[in-house]
């Protein structure tokens, strides 16, 4: 993830250079676009608050991002309360001068605490408890990734200032899981979900998709 990072800030700076160098050549729509991800409320695991926004560097390029609150889930039966966030960072070319079409490359973080009341094995030693312990505690979910996408953009005024934004794409994900601030414990998962292993990880692909309200300050 740390080399994806610095990739990433590389072509940023790289973009930004060329886009002051040909400012005086060419169009450059410097205006502010935010966002809302509609599809956010109705996201039936991880229900979040999300808002984002855009600027233009370059008829073609711009720089995004999109910032979530998690406030419900539904990957836990027993949880008890749900809170977290979500950070998506991204650099967007546009594919057609209306600036309808577009590709984005999109790097990512998530991190979402799940409250919990259940019985937890502490101080394992060789896969064995010294004992149990019935007990409120946080388990947290870490995910981290990559996403390449393709979207299309469409005006809902004729003025230009409110949109509606779709795309889909692929990627790769990377999670890590496991019990918040309590290392001598461990806890047994009873779904899928769940990985008894203190620092849970795995690596796997991602599809992602989001329907966007998006509004233009000129």
């Amino acid at each position: 993830m740390r080399y994806l990072l610095s990739f990433l800030l590389c072509l940023l700076v790289s973009e930004s250079v060329f886009a002051q160098s040909t400012s005086g050549q060419t169009d450059v729509p410097n205006k502010w676009t935010f966002r809302f991800n509609v599809l956010g409320l109705a996201d039936p695991l991880d229900g979040n608050i999300s808002v984002g926004g855009e600027y233009s560097l370059h008829p073609n390029w711009s720089l995004t991002t999109d910032l979530s609150y998690l406030f419900y889930s539904s990957y836990i039966s027993q949880n008890k309360g749900t809170s977290g966030f979500i950070v998506k960072p991204a650099i967007r070319y546009y594919t057609s001068k209306k600036r309808d079409r577009f590709l984005e490359a999109t790097v990512f973080y998530k991190q979402a605490n799940y409250k919990m009341e259940d019985w937890l094995s502490k101080d394992v030693v060789n896969s064995i408890p010294a004992y149990d312990e019935y007990k409120s505690f946080v388990y947290q979910k870490e995910v981290a990734g990559l996403n390449i996408q393709a979207g299309l953009r469409t005006d809902l005024s004729k003025d230009g200032f409110l949109g509606l934004e779709v795309y889909a794409g692929l990627g790769v994900r990377f999670r890590w899981q496991g019990l918040k601030n309590d290392p001598n414990a461990h806890y047994q998962r009873d779904r899928l979900f769940f990985n008894p292993l203190k620092q849970a990880y795995s690596v796997s692909p991602s599809a992602p998709f989001a329907l966007r309200l998006v509004y233009c300050i000129r």
